[in-house]
């Protein structure tokens, strides 16, 4: 007897299939034909669920940015590491390094189309702005674990440091697709994130963590 399968499974066999074919052929090439041909589906059955490549892709952009923010704030904070570590760990470390890549990939693939598509250009904000709140709020909860304090006249460097950290990992997201080692992304994380912490928490000490 076969399986019901839910929505939400039948939508991710079709962003599966276009997420591998974008990382194969690129997206200009991406076609629901072709999208259908490497699911289960009919390509009838892939229009049940999207309307176009173009709505396609809107979901699969977003299912990259879910990818960055899929973290458990007690579970990283309980890693027992410095700010710097953590973000480190969390940017350079952490990720299945096969779905990093071809996550990179597709984002390349991608952001091209904010330029142009107001309707991508307002999914990456909303996306970016998500994804930027979830890293501020972990930030200040291992800065409240290890007594540290964001003083008022340092919160908008703090915010600053935080959206800039941000974009820094999206600049090596193209260094990344381009072939620069992972070590070499970590070393320039490393030293964007030594001078956040000289700069925001200028001689203030961490309580022990042990």
């Amino acid at each position: 007897m076969t399986k019901h399968r839910t929505r939400d499974e039948w939508v991710a066999e079709i962003l599966d299939a276009a997420a591998g074919r974008i990382v194969a052929e690129g997206y200009s090439n991406l076609t629901m034909e072709s999208i259908a041909a490497h699911t289960s589906l009919s390509k009838g059955g892939v229009y049940r669920y999207f309307r176009n490549k173009r709505d396609v892709a809107l979901a699969l952009f977003e299912r990259v940015y879910n990818n960055s923010m899929d973290f458990d704030y007690d579970d990283i904070v309980g890693w027992n590491l410095s700010i710097a570590e953590t973000i480190q760990r969390l940017l350079v470390v952490r990720r299945n390094a096969e779905q990093l890549r071809q996550d990179h990939v597709i984002w390349v693939q991608l952001i091209p189309e904010t330029l142009w598509d107001e309707g991508f250009k307002q999914h990456r904000t909303r996306l970016f702005e998500a994804l930027r709140g979830k890293f501020e709020e972990l930030v200040r909860r291992i800065v409240a674990r290890d007594g540290l304090v964001i003083h008022p006249e340092s919160e908008s460097r703090f915010q600053h440091y935080v959206y800039y950290g941000l974009v820094l990992r999206e600049g090596m997201t193209f260094h990344s697709v381009m072939g620069l080692p992972l070590e070499e992304q970590g070393e320039m994380y490393r030293q964007f994130i030594e001078l956040f912490v000289k700069d925001v928490f200028a001689g203030q000490v961490p309580t022990s963590r042990s």
